[in-house]
């Protein structure tokens, strides 16, 4: 008989591989399996382990010699759905991959064994039972130690370009480096070949034509003496700073708007009379008010994306200047801030400002920000929130510029002590004010919607530092807690926002709705991925899929739209990674559909995501005509559709993806060339800008939505 606590365990040997088990279908068991080929999923076999692994749990770390920029990347895994290179690394790699693994059948667990009594208690025993480290999701190591950092253009790659990597996109990975150059290992048909041979010259004509739109750039020329500060007339600039303060200074708080507007009235009753740093401020709000205003209806009168071009790079020599300490104050931070939010709109090295906003931060924590105004004798209320108002809109800035360019935020929460701003409207604060009447939360004023976001940047923070860190791994149960912060905060935002009612612009809803959702992608992403795999991880694809859709479809706004249609910086960067989630997804659903036999009949949600690919694909063509001069968003959207249908259809999906990056870059090309053909001549003038001049509708940005892959080819 056998005693009590002894457990008969099953010891006949596995055959079939883990993907053919999990589905419970017949596996050819060859290396790799006729299942796994059709599927184009990795084929791993692994047998169940010792009965010494069960009763004696030994928590082993690996070596690791890759981070997770190196697994993504590294050139061996540039085509990961080939069949012929699955079957090679399955021979070359003596272990396979770790993987969640059950125990075996006869073994009791505690999260099965309690499923049918403590219901409530089975989420954290879910969570208890994911391993705290897998390799495969998330290795990370000193960079300092790792000779295969990927850099794109003497960068960092971001997180939605390593998200294009994925297994899912390998058919459009090849071709695309087969218009890089010929490949002698590529598996692709010689007739698919010729195709992209084609669409590889129409690439270099589009480059060729972007290359030359920007010659006229202040800081290509420089030899320009001076910069043209002339503000437009005083009813087009009237308008413009109305749409500034009513659609981002509510959002992102900079200025005192009653101030503001005294400062203003002196500047047009004698230009000459005021100091740089007022001219400067004004300028910009006049720079940033304009971009809502679409390029059809904005008067003849509007700056143009040049003269807009020449008032930034005005502005940053201003603070760039050595040795000036008349700099250093709360004027200089606040145009520091608009010099900032400008550079993003128009894409004056909008994706670089994580460096700009390290020395921002310098300058508030030298000027004491980061310590609360109560710490300071003799501070009037008045200085103390517009302190507080800035320094929050500084973190703000600096935590999205992290997310967009992988890197880590420069300042925790124990490195200040800043309380939030009140919640005042500006005009019930003014330098005499001796006794301040903050509102209650649930009264909107012009500080509302600033300290909904402060409400939750204490969870955007913590997943930025942890997405970038370089020495800590990122577990499926921290990534879940982090998820769940931001989600509590988002909601309360949520709730508040449809509580103010007409108060608040859908404008303003859809920017603290775009500010906080954006962090959801790249947090669920690495998960998200190996999801068809690892079914444990579906809630990340899903909340990857619901973060994206709702990026790319907010609430309707003119408005908003157009920013969307010609911003860079974080709004590219935003919908550069829902594009790569959707694109994943919409992949992932066909292929999974496919093999399951499903595929014509559950097609409500692949359809709803195919739509929401040709919605990106319009708006991709929007800004290539808005004056996007890089269109590898669009080919590679386009590229993604073609898959899919050829999927759909049951058709090798090697040719129809060359036919339509063919078809896509002559479109682009005939946009960028009637673009070219408006600008007219590009013989700088005196100023160094064409003598033609340009409007919203030319080659003035340069916006870089080159959303799967980067320029280097990942190698």
């Amino acid at each position: 008989m056998q005693q009590h606590g002894d457990v008969r365990r099953r010891r006949r040997r596995v055959l079939s591989c883990l993907a053919c088990r999990r589905r419970k279908i017949k596996c050819n068991r060859e290396q790799p399996c006729q299942h796994c080929v059709q599927t184009q999923q990795p084929c791993n076999y692994q047998g169940p382990p010792s009965p010494q692994q069960w009763q004696i749990p030994k928590s082993i770390e690996q070596p690791r010699e890759h981070n997770w920029r190196a697994v993504v990347f590294s050139s061996e895994n540039s085509t990961p759905d080939a069949p012929s290179e699955v079957a090679a690394r399955h021979r070359a790699t003596a272990t396979p991959p770790p993987l969640l693994q059950s125990p075996p059948a006869s073994q009791p667990t505690p999260a099965l064994t309690n499923v049918g009594t403590t219901q409530e208690s089975q989420p954290s025993n879910f969570l208890a039972q994911l391993p705290n480290h897998d390799d495969r999701l998330f290795n990370r190591k000193s960079a300092a130690h790792d000779s295969k950092i990927v850099l794109d253009k003497t960068r960092i790659l971001r997180w939605s370009h390593w998200m294009g990597a994925g297994q899912e996109f390998g058919p459009i990975f090849a071709c695309y480096m087969e218009t890089l150059g010929p490949q002698p290992e590529s598996l692709l048909s010689p007739d698919a070949k010729a195709v992209l041979r084609e669409a590889a010259e129409l690439l270099q004509q589009c480059k060729r034509l972007a290359r030359s739109s920007k010659i006229w750039r202040p800081s290509r020329l420089f030899s320009v003496q001076g910069y043209d500060l002339v503000p437009p007339n005083h009813a087009v600039a009237n308008t413009a700073a109305a749409e500034y303060f009513r659609y981002f200074e509510s959002t992102i708080r900079i200025l005192h708007i009653p101030s503001f507007w005294r400062s203003y009235e002196k500047f047009w009753e004698n230009e000459n009379a005021v100091k740089m740093e007022t001219k400067l401020t004004i300028l910009l709000v006049i720079a940033i008010g304009s971009s809502l205003q679409a390029g059809s209806n904005a008067s003849t009168a509007s700056p143009s994306v040049a003269q807009v071009h020449q008032w930034i790079y005005a502005a940053q020599a201003w603070l760039a200047g050595p040795l000036e300490k008349d700099r250093l104050d709360i004027g200089g931070l606040q145009v520091y801030c608009l010099v900032i939010i400008a550079r993003q709109i128009y894409s004056v090295g909008g994706d670089l400002v994580w460096m700009s906003l390290g020395s921002l931060l310098h300058r508030a924590m030298q000027l004491g920000l980061h310590y609360d105004p109560k710490h300071f004798q003799g501070m009037s209320i008045f200085k103390g929130e517009i302190r507080r108002r800035l320094w929050y809109t500084i973190l703000e800035l600096l935590t999205q510029a992290a997310l967009d360019t992988a890197m880590p935020p420069r300042i925790s929460t124990e490195e200040f002590d800043t309380e939030p701003p009140s919640n005042i409207n500006d005009c019930d604060l003014e330098e005499d004010t001796r006794v301040l009447r903050a509102k209650p939360e649930s009264e909107y004023t012009d500080s509302s919607l600033q300290l909904h976001l402060v409400h939750a940047l204490t969870p955007r923070m913590r997943i930025v530092r942890f997405l970038n860190a370089i020495k800590t791994d990122l577990s499926y149960p921290q990534a879940m807690s982090l998820s769940s912060g931001l989600n509590a905060a988002q909601r309360r935002t949520t709730l508040a926002l449809h509580r103010y009612g007409d108060e608040i612009s859908p404008f303003q809803r859809n920017m603290v709705d775009f500010l906080l959702r954006r962090f959801v992608v790249p947090l669920h992403s690495p998960f998200a991925c190996e999801a068809r795999t690892t079914p444990a991880f579906h809630y990340s694809l899903k909340a990857c899929s619901e973060a994206s859709l709702a990026l790319i479809n907010p609430e309707p706004d003119a408005r908003f739209s157009r920013l969307l249609d010609v911003a860079g910086g974080l709004f590219r960067e935003g919908l550069r990674s829902a594009n790569t989630a959707l694109s994943l997804d919409l992949i992932i659903q066909t292929k999974t559909q496919q093999a399951d036999g499903t595929l014509q009949r559950t097609r409500s949600v692949r359809d709803a995501l195919k739509q929401s690919v040709v919605d990106m694909l319009q708006r991709c063509d929007v800004r290539i005509q808005n004056g996007e001069t890089n269109v590898k968003s669009f080919v590679f959207l386009s590229m993604v559709l073609a898959m899919t249908d050829s999927m759909e259809r049951g058709i090798p999906c090697e040719m129809p993806i060359a036919e339509s990056a063919k078809t896509s870059l002559t479109h682009c090309y005939g946009i960028l060339e009637r673009n070219m053909s408006s600008i007219g001549t590009n013989t700088p003038t005196e100023s160094g800008f064409p003598s033609t001049g340009l409007d919203m509708g030319d080659l003035g940005f340069d916006m870089g939505m080159d959303c799967f892959f980067s320029d280097t080819g990942f190698s």
